[in-house]
């Protein structure tokens, strides 16, 4: 009888750790998933930010040569 109940506890403590185990799996594919994501928008932001540092530069050389060749 205690065997059997000892096999009981075993099988309880497989499934449990079989659980633990998925669960973990489960919250590593959400993390990579968030992570893609993070880099994916810091990706655009340096795009956008790279962009408007350069619509500025072309606007600056614009405004001074226009100013140029009124002068």
């Amino acid at each position: 009888m205690e065997a059997a109940n000892q096999a009981k506890v075993d099988v309880a403590e497989a499934r449990m750790k079989g659980q633990v185990f998925e669960n973990h799996r489960e919250a590593n594919a959400e993390l990579a998933k968030k992570k893609a994501g993070w880099e994916k928008e810091i990706k655009v932001s340096e795009v956008e930010s790279s962009k408007a540092v350069a619509l500025r530069d072309a606007e600056t050389r614009a405004d001074h040569l226009s100013k140029a060749s009124v002068a």
